[in-house]
């Protein structure tokens, strides 16, 4: 079994055909930033006589800088990497769901086996300390997923990542729209 740490390492580290490795665009939060700076200089001209209006401008821009450098402060440290899949063009999205500690051994099963019938009997458990993490496409026709198990501060890998198409992704996605 390879340790991989998780998901978003285990589509960096294998070149997978079916997905494309992106860079976050940094444009939006830069311009954010500029946005906000240009209303905060504006609102402090003379010729904007209305305190009203230089109030709301300066608020408006003061708030747009500050929410421009925290989603540039986010994207660079924690969402560096976005995951496309190419032969459908949608961006995977993360999906958790947490079961039961019996439900755990059913999904652990269905892994082994390949067979992905029984993942649609699984109960989610939002107390448990068992989850399934999981990134797939909105539409549902591609997922890959990693059982984790809680180790006291932290979520830990207990197999490796497994890439479902077809018909065990069409169980997948009736298990997370449960």
């Amino acid at each position: 079994m390879n340790n991989y740490k998780n998901i978003e390492c285990f589509f960096a580290s294998n070149d997978l055909s079916d997905i494309e490795v992106k860079n976050k665009s940094l444009t939006l939060d830069i311009a954010l930033m500029i946005v906000g700076g240009l209303l905060i200089v504006v609102s402090l001209m003379p010729f904007i006589t209305n305190k009203y209006i230089t109030l709301i401008m300066t608020v408006l821009g003061v708030t747009l800088a500050i929410v421009g450098v925290l989603k540039l402060w986010v994207d660079s440290t924690h969402q560096k990497h976005v995951f496309v899949h190419i032969p459908s063009g949608d961006e995977l999205r993360r999906y958790s769901i947490f079961v039961d500690k019996h439900d755990m051994r059913v999904v652990q099963d269905c892994i082994l086996l390949e067979d992905y019938e029984d993942l649609a009997n699984v109960k989610k458990q939002q107390t448990s300390g068992h989850y399934v993490d999981v990134m797939g496409t909105p539409k549902g026709n591609y997922y890959a997923i990693q059982v984790l198990d809680y180790v006291p501060h932290q979520y830990v890998p207990v197999s490796d990542v497994v890439v479902l198409t077809s018909q065990g992704a069409e169980v997948m996605s009736e298990l997370i729209k449960k």
